[in-house]
């Protein structure tokens, strides 16, 4: 197509800017790290859920257990800590999620004291977690075979 480009395609469909990335093997290694976190995060909700008897703590209903943290997950130094979790149907973890004053007021009145002791372990943080020894504490503790 010649013409008024004089043969020049490149004014009409420019190259698209160059993006920087990461190499591979640092998405690789974020990769393998998010799957461990994953694993170790199912492992333990499983075990707080056994160790409740899958049962709702605060209503005493069997019905979709799952393991609701006191103090958030997003704190690595608490994050796998059992006395840092309960097992709550799905409509308390919802209830509790929404209304985290009486969050607070059902844990102080469930575990004196506890609230306190985990956020000041949570605000004194931690480096680094290793998701393969936390794995296989929580393996041992399950009972489950590797």
């Amino acid at each position: 197509m010649t013409g008024w480009l004089n043969g020049r395609t490149e004014a009409r469909f420019p190259k698209p800017a160059q993006r920087s990335r990461k190499p591979k093997r640092v998405i690789r290694r974020k990769a393998k790290r998010k799957a461990k976190l994953h694993d170790a995060d199912k492992l333990f909700s499983q075990y707080i859920r056994t160790r409740d008897a899958w049962e709702c703590r605060r209503c005493r209903s069997p019905f979709t257990p799952q393991c609701a943290h006191i103090v958030s997950r997003r704190y690595r130094s608490t994050r796998f800590s059992p006395d840092n979790a309960v097992t709550l149907c799905h409509k308390c973890h919802l209830h509790m999620t929404w209304r985290p004053l009486e969050w607070e007021v059902w844990v102080e009145e469930m575990f004196p004291g506890r609230l306190g002791i985990l956020k000041a372990r949570a605000l004194a943080g931690v480096a680094k977690v290793d998701y393969d020894e936390v794995c296989e504490s929580l393996k041992a503790a399950l009972g489950v075979k590797t």
